[in-house]
């Protein structure tokens, strides 16, 4: 571990989160405008099965999107921690948000069993920044980075508001980009995956 980048990264993260959670009246807009966003990216690539975050903190709130997914009849999950340290699973979301349990991290989670990884179509991940490149700044448990590996060829799309997006991040070789970005601003790609790599705006 390298303890430079370790404290650079947490500098940058209590930076990036605190300008997510300071931003008052305006938050219920722009949710509302990463909810279309990432409605119309899913729609688009055709994902059946996708995992979802239920939020926590400052992150965006995606929860109505995902309770309009699960009642149209898409399949979707939600991420559960394991008991192996930094290892989660996906486990299909049955019923409402608001009826969940939740884990030891205090984060809404599902009961059943896991969702086999080769059968998601997507992977919406959270995190604390983003920078240019698609590269993610994560709480610091790793939990999305070990599952990423997990899952090649599924689409990690990335989600977090316009102000928690940086030139560049301190990063470390086990990082985990995302091959999407979407903030209220529209969606950002990784040349070559879902398009030219361009900004809706």
């Amino acid at each position: 571990m390298n303890t430079d980048i370790e404290q650079a990264k947490d500098q940058v993260r209590r930076r990036l989160l605190a300008i997510a959670g300071g931003l008052g009246g305006e938050r219920g807009d722009r949710e509302a405008r990463i909810r279309t966003h990432l409605e119309g990216i899913v729609d688009r690539l055709e994902c059946k099965v996708v995992m979802g975050f239920a939020p926590i903190g400052s992150e965006p709130d995606i929860g109505p999107l995902l309770e309009g997914w699960r009642e149209a009849g898409r399949e979707v999950c939600l991420p559960v921690v394991g008991p192996d340290p930094g290892m989660m699973e996906p486990v299909r979301l049955r019923e409402g948000l608001a009826t969940l349990g939740r884990d030891r991290l205090g984060v809404p989670t599902p009961e059943g069993p896991a969702v086999a990884t080769e059968r998601l179509d997507a992977v919406l991940v959270p995190g604390c920044g983003f920078d240019a490149g698609l590269t993610r700044l994560g709480r610091g448990g790793g939990y999305y980075d070990r599952f990423l590996a997990r899952c090649p060829g599924v689409a990690a799309i990335g989600v977090c508001f316009e102000s928690q997006v940086v030139q560049v991040l301190p990063t470390e070789a086990h990082d985990r980009g995302v091959d999407l970005l979407v903030t209220e601003q529209g969606v950002r790609s990784i040349a070559g995956f879902g398009g030219s790599g361009s900004h809706d705006g």
